[in-house]
């Protein structure tokens, strides 16, 4: 899934450029065909002092969007640089497992494997996630093995 361009996303917000709150509330409406309206929202606000607020949009999109899918996991890791911005680590430990979860790529095992503060605490739900990477993506599923 790619990310909008400027004209789709007007399309969606026409009159509400700009108008945050409205901008979310229509996110909220198509978040199920248009997940990616959330991580725009997120890397929107990086450089912005709205930590908190962006914290509880990007669980939010992580609660609405299911599946294993590469812009919930680029949702989660966005939610997790707020957190680890305002030193939140049950919450960027939590959207660190939450990116691997959505995209078991070696980087986001590699992640939660050496950064979280407690492996023990993780390491049966990643190794759970680990049996469920297709053996046609053979790299990735050796490697994750050899990690183990």
């Amino acid at each position: 899934m790619r990310l909008l361009d400027n004209t789709t996303r007007e399309c969606l917000y026409p009159a509400y450029m700009g108008d945050e709150h409205q901008e979310l509330e229509i996110t909220r409406q198509y978040a199920e065909t248009h997940p990616e309206l959330y991580e725009q929202i997120l890397e929107k606000n990086v450089n912005s002092d709205k930590e908190e607020q962006m914290i509880k949009v990007g669980l939010e999109a992580l609660e609405k969007i299911k599946g294993h899918t590469e812009v919930r996991s680029k949702i989660a890791l966005l939610t997790a640089k707020y957190a680890c911005d305002i030193d939140k680590p049950e919450i960027y430990e939590y959207c660190w497992i939450a990116a691997f979860q959505s995209d078991k790529s070696i980087l986001n095992y590699m992640r939660v494997r050496f950064l979280v503060q407690d492996w023990s605490k993780y390491e049966e739900l990643v190794l759970q996630n680990c049996r469920f990477v297709p053996k046609t993506e053979q790299t990735q599923h050796c490697m994750l093995l050899f990690w183990n």
